[in-house]
């Protein structure tokens, strides 16, 4: 789900400058979540990864999107929601994201990331085919 970064202040210093969000741009929401224990919807986006930060996640008020949108919200984070169960039971799977060649477009995710990034790829449909590889039991 498209959105736009409206809100890029008080970047954490632990944050690079590269791994941050810019006014402005446009980025893909892969991943929803509630933060606890605020209960805060946060995003995960595709086009920053945050693996290896302290922080995994944007906080919803960076960013806005289309009132049209809304039904996409609600079915990601119906998705987001349904996948935790599935998630729990593969935990300790290490995996990379790969397109039909072999080619790695991400590496070292865990599934529900992985998961989530391939739908969203997958949906884009301009590109080939993505799956998921185990890489490894951590």
């Amino acid at each position: 789900m498209k959105c736009l970064c409206i809100n890029d202040s008080n970047k954490p210093p632990e944050i690079p400058d590269d791994k941050w969000v810019e006014v402005g741009t446009e980025y893909n929401i892969i991943y929803v979540t509630f933060l606890q224990p605020q209960n805060v919807m946060a995003f995960q986006l595709l086009e920053i990864d945050l693996d290896g930060l302290p922080y995994e996640y944007f906080s919803y008020d960076r960013f806005i999107y289309k009132s049209d949108s809304y039904n996409e919200l609600v079915d990601l984070i119906e998705f987001s929601a349904n996948a935790i169960n599935y998630i729990e039971s593969l935990k300790g799977n290490v995996f990379d994201v790969c397109d039909m060649n072999e080619n790695i477009v991400r590496e070292n995710v865990d599934l529900e990331k992985a998961e989530t990034l391939i739908e969203m790829l997958n949906d884009l449909g301009d590109n080939p085919p993505y799956y998921i590889k185990r890489k490894q039991l951590r």
